[in-house]
Parts: structure tokens; sequence; C-alpha cells
């Protein structure tokens, strides 16, 4: 911990009379981040704050310690009364409907994956499981379900799939949209992305049930190429009936390397590509 988060620590647990709690959390693919949070005896809700982000967008505003400290008291003080009920998510039976599943890569999350209940999905990519406190256009809250989680729900990691399976196309609903002009000319007129309404988390949308035999009929294909660009967005590619299938894979898992090369570790799904054909997964 950094000797300026331990100041904020100190400060708040000064300035509000109740304990401060700093963790780091483990987000996809290794990457990590701070969050803080005061502990309030009189309800049961937990507002929480990224510190990482918190703390940098201050810094640029050139506040100290001490003005930084009393924002995050503003901001636990705002959302105090908004935080949900935590016997929302300890209750199993009212949990139960707002479970869904988040797909990721296995090799990268070795650390989480040793923590979370999990199941294989594809070669390299798993899926793991989430509460969902809201979804929206602007907002995305969700928490990770860990062992400890599904234990004291006394549930196990077949249920939690079973129930994912049903909420998840429920709450964040698939979405086909085209590419824009720059990702047409990288990818071509003929691919597209499937993603959910919320362009968050979506390329979870490929696990959906019955949903790739429904892709192949809506774009009247016989087999497609899953190109994973991001964990936000799978790219569908029309696999071409003059080229072999496999290297067409080949070429297009080397420019999604690339891709993830280039872009935000955070946000890589996979360097390899998946093909469905004849209703099968190659």
């Amino acid at each position: 911990m950094s000797d300026e988060f331990m100041k904020i620590k100190e400060l708040l647990e000064k300035k509000t009379g109740r304990k401060a709690v700093i963790k780091k959390m483990v987000k996809n693919n290794g990457t990590s981040y701070t969050e803080i949070f005061v502990e309030f005896e009189s309800t049961n809700t937990l507002p929480v704050i990224n510190l990482d982000a918190f703390y940098d967008e201050c810094k640029a505003q050139k506040l100290s310690i001490d003005e930084i400290t009393d924002k995050i008291i503003a901001v636990l003080n705002e959302n105090t009364s908004e935080s949900f009920n935590t016997e929302a998510f300890t209750n199993f039976s009212l949990a139960k409907d707002r479970i869904i599943m988040q797909l990721i890569n296995k090799t990268r999350n070795q650390e989480l994956l040793s923590d979370v209940p999990y199941i294989d999905f594809w070669d390299d990519l798993v899926l793991i499981f989430k509460y969902n406190l809201s979804a929206g256009y602007e907002n995305q809250a969700n928490i990770t379900i860990h062992k400890n989680h599904m234990d004291e729900w006394g549930a196990d990691v077949d249920t939690l799939y079973r129930l994912a399976q049903k909420n998840t196309p429920i709450i964040m609903p698939p979405l086909i949209k085209g590419l824009n002009l720059a990702d047409r000319k990288i990818w071509g007129d003929k691919a597209c992305l499937l993603t959910n309404e919320y362009d968050f988390n979506g390329a979870t949308a490929v696990a959906y049930p019955e949903l790739l035999p429904k892709l192949c009929n809506q774009l009247k294909e016989q087999s497609i190429i899953f190109v994973p660009v991001s964990i936000h967005e799978m790219l569908i590619y029309p696999a071409s009936k003059d080229i072999d299938i496999w290297s067409q894979m080949d070429y297009l898992s080397k420019r999604v390397k690339q891709i993830n090369q280039m872009n935000s570790n955070a946000d890589a799904l996979s360097d390899f590509t998946y093909a469905y054909s004849d209703g099968c997964m190659l």
C-alpha cells in the first residue's frame, strides 16, 4: 500500500470515526485495482470506491490528500442510501435471479481462478460467475462470485452455470451490429460484431444457449469464425468456401494477437480464433 493511500485511510478513520478498509482486487488477466470502503454499522450497505482511479482523477485536479479524503467521504455518504441491501446477495433465494456469467481467458487468470468457481468453455476460455447489481448503458456493477460465496449459498458450480445460462441473455441481451468504416477496412464488409446491448463483457454472448445455430441461420452462413477482439465483443467472420477454414483461422489468430499486443491487457480475451461449422465447434 502506498504512503498516500495509507494517509487517506488514516484520515478517513479520523474524520468518520469508522474503520476504513483498503483491499487489492484482482481483475481480468491478472490486472488489479485498489478499493476502499468504510464500515457503516447502522446500515446493511457497502459503498465502495476504486481508489486508484479516484486518486488519479483527484491528483489531476491538484487536490491535496485532505481534499481527496473529503471527496471520498462525500461520495460514500451520497451512495450509502443507494447501495444494495446485502441480504439480496447473501440470501440465495434472492440472489439466484441475478447470477450471470462472464467469458475470460483461463491461462491469464490463474490467480483469480484459484478462488472462483468456473466452467471450461473453449480451449483457453472459461466462464466465471457474477452477481449483477445493475445493468444499464451508463452504469454496470457486478460482484464476482467466489468459492466462499458458493459454499455459503449451499450451491455448486453446475447450479450457478444453469442459472447464469438462463439469466445472462435476459439481463444482458445479445446484439449483432455492423462494423464502422475503419474496422471494415481491416476485417472486410461481411464481418460483424457479437456483443450485448450495453457493449460490456459482450463476448460472453457467444456462450448463450442455442445462439450459435441461430447466428448461422440469421447470417445465412454454414461456417463462421469467431475472433475474440476483446472481452466486450466477438468478431463474427463468415468463413470463405474457397479457402481452407484452418488457414483462415490461423491468419485471423495472427491478426487478433497483434490487436491484443496493442490494446489494454485488461480487455484482452484470447490470441486464438474458433470456428463453428455444420452444427459443431472445430
